[in-house]
């Protein structure tokens, strides 16, 4: 800011939200299991932590939750830089697509929770979606396949940008609303975000959600472009439905 007291106020300000996001975590925990009678109880010493079946370990619904802080700290970040690009991003969700992805995950967890799998002791599937963490769990997992297809829709949008000129003028390129380069970055960043939230929760989540990029890749992008092979298309289109269901399902 060039301004020493400015600097230092804002020093200040952003070591105070990072401690208090750090003990968010413990507080939120123990006012869960205990209520504000915290008594001699350790902080990090949850029950809460150690329940549900969605996400796998403790260290992961810990690291899970600030990804969804960073998230929300990204979305204002994103915000205050520049509210057209904001703005021209979220106006640019392919929300009718989107809710078709979300509804095929939904459909792959439901299809599970009333078909367990035969054999093994499936009990726990019963009592799933019943825990916060659970709950959390699938919400953020609905997250990482919302931000996969997001970047699959920028790296689209990129090499469509020919097409669009003619026949989607709104699209954020085409308005000038960011730079190919910080466009190609946002596309980035959604995938790479989508793939750390995937891999916090399960191994065959994130296998299943990696599939997905790549796939979307293939169908959108040079050199392979499949999009352009109708019988072809068509095929990557339908197994990619499948793997969205398919990852409902683990």
């Amino acid at each position: 800011t060039k301004r020493i007291v400015k600097s230092v106020l804002g020093g200040i300000c952003i070591s105070s939200a990072c401690l208090a996001i750090g003990l968010s975590i413990p507080f939120i925990t123990q006012y869960y299991e205990y209520g504000f009678n915290f008594g001699d109880h350790e902080l990090y010493n949850s029950i809460l932590l150690h329940q549900g079946f969605v996400i796998h370990g403790t260290g992961c619904k810990i690291a899970l939750f600030y990804i969804f802080v960073s998230l929300i700290l990204f979305a204002i970040a994103y915000y205050v830089r520049n509210p057209l690009f904001f703005r021209a991003i979220v106006g640019n969700f392919r929300w009718t697509r989107t809710t078709h992805y979300l509804l095929l995950f939904l459909g792959g967890m439901l299809y599970v929770y009333y078909n367990p799998p035969l054999g093994g002791d499936f009990d726990y599937l019963t009592t799933i979606w019943n825990h916060p963490l659970d709950l959390f769990g699938i919400f953020m997992a609905s997250v990482a396949l919302f931000l996969s297809f997001q970047s699959a829709v920028i790296y689209n949008d990129i090499h469509d940008y020919n097409i669009d000129v003619i026949s989607n003028a709104e699209r954020p390129l085409v308005i000038n609303a960011i730079s190919l380069s910080e466009y190609r970055f946002t596309g980035k960043l959604f995938a790479i975000l989508s793939l750390t939230i995937s891999f916090c929760i399960s191994e065959t989540f994130f296998f299943f959600v990696l599939l997905y990029n790549l796939m979307a890749f293939l169908y959108s992008a040079p050199p392979f472009r499949l999009r352009q092979y109708f019988l072809v298309s068509n095929l990557v289109l339908a197994t990619i439905f499948l793997v969205a269901f398919h990852a409902g399902a683990s």
